[in-house]
């Protein structure tokens, strides 16, 4: 069962990867700029305890954890990885890097894309990024043990912030 109608569940649905026994939780809070004051973590905790903990759950959580867990999306992230912990008997949670795809305007790409007139005049930050593309994802999501409890970093190819804008203006991203 595929749970969502974002980015991510759009490539799970399109890949035909859907298994019985399987719960892709692609039905998250995708926005790390979220600071969950209109009830957001909430609807997704409630969402993900809708489940049958019988079934083994694939939850997309973020690289943030790694590099920025102070922010209230990062604590968000890591009580949904703890809440599966405690809940379900199997699962794989996949931390992953900025996707690649999608219409989603709060990935950093398509930030970017819906700047494209002034890309040139922005002043960009120094720093970089992990870029994730759905070949990458769904190879990963082929390989899921059922069996274990497991979390699994999905970065991706690690990018300057600059270069990103760059392959924009290129038209390669």
């Amino acid at each position: 069962m595929i749970v969502g109608d974002g980015d991510i569940a759009k490539v799970l649905k399109e890949s035909g990867i859907d298994t019985d026994g399987i719960i892709y939780f692609a039905s998250g809070v995708s926005n790390s700029k979220c600071q969950g004051q209109n009830g957001e973590f909430n609807r997704e905790i409630s969402r993900l305890l809708k489940h049958d903990p019988k079934y083994h759950i694939v939850y997309f959580s973020s690289l943030a954890l790694h590099y920025n867990d102070s922010t209230p999306y990062a604590k968000h992230k890591r009580r949904m990885e703890s809440i599966i912990n405690r809940v379900f008997k199997t699962y794989t949670i996949f931390r992953i890097g900025n996707i690649t795809w999608g219409n989603n305007p709060n990935t950093i790409i398509n930030h970017f894309k819906n700047q494209m007139a002034n890309l040139q005049d922005l002043e960009i930050q120094e720093g970089n990024r992990y870029l994730l593309t759905q070949e990458e994802l769904l190879a990963a999501c082929k390989k899921i043990d059922i069996n274990n409890r497991k979390t699994i970093i999905l970065s991706g190819r690690m990018v300057k912030i600059s270069d990103i804008v760059e392959e924009i203006i290129q038209g390669k991203l």
